[in-house]
């Protein structure tokens, strides 16, 4: 069954009109909210001793962290979106009257700077790539195969008669095994004696 359209009408397959000009706007709560605690606290006198320009930094700031409570995006487009209103607004936010008085001061290029500082930092790079290594197991579900591959002592050959041993054959196993792995890096009796006996 073939679906129709025109520019303000759509024809649904059952036969019955929509009219989609009559469709109010949806925007979710999630998204508001943010934006509203923003304005409300930018509307509010600002305290003693503290600059009005630092108050409102504070009220976006504040819908920043409100955002990321309710997640209307994902964290990180909230994260950049509160950085890039702070750079288009920073006239108004981001500097004093003071600093924008300065012979020569250029608040786009100043505001840029601060903008791209933060991405500067080691450690906000190694808390990026700790999350997309994460992202990338969790999506690959490699720990999960990384896991399997494993032996577990259940499926081991060993595993029936190891039960039965009394703990005086485990601990001579244990030497024994420890033994072959420092045998590698250490010399021999042999080879130490001749080294004693060797003329200087």
């Amino acid at each position: 069954m073939a679906i129709s359209t025109t520019p303000d009408r759509i024809i649904a397959p059952t036969g019955g009109a929509v009219d989609q000009s009559k469709k109010p706007l949806h925007v979710p709560w999630r998204a508001l909210v943010p934006v509203a605690v923003t304005c409300v606290l930018a509307l509010l006198p600002h305290p003693t001793g503290l600059a009005p320009h630092a108050w409102y930094f504070f009220a976006i700031f504040a819908g920043v962290i409100v955002a990321l409570m309710l997640e209307p995006l994902p964290g990180g487009a909230i994260g950049l979106i509160g950085v890039t209103v702070v750079a288009v607004l920073s006239p108004f936010v981001l500097f004093s009257p003071e600093e924008l008085a300065k012979p020569g001061f250029k608040a786009f290029n100043s505001a840029v700077t601060w903008e791209l500082s933060g991405f500067a930092n080691a450690t906000v790079w190694l808390i990026f790539a700790a999350f997309m290594f994460a992202l990338g197991y969790d999506k690959t579900g490699l720990g999960r195969r990384i896991a399997s591959a494993m032996p577990s002592p259940s499926r081991t050959r060993f595993s029936r008669r190891s039960r039965r041993r009394t703990p005086r054959a485990r601990a001579a196993r244990s030497i024994r095994s420890s033994a072959t792995c420092l045998r590698s890096t250490t010399a021999s009796r042999t080879t130490r004696r001749r080294a004693a006996s060797a003329p200087t």
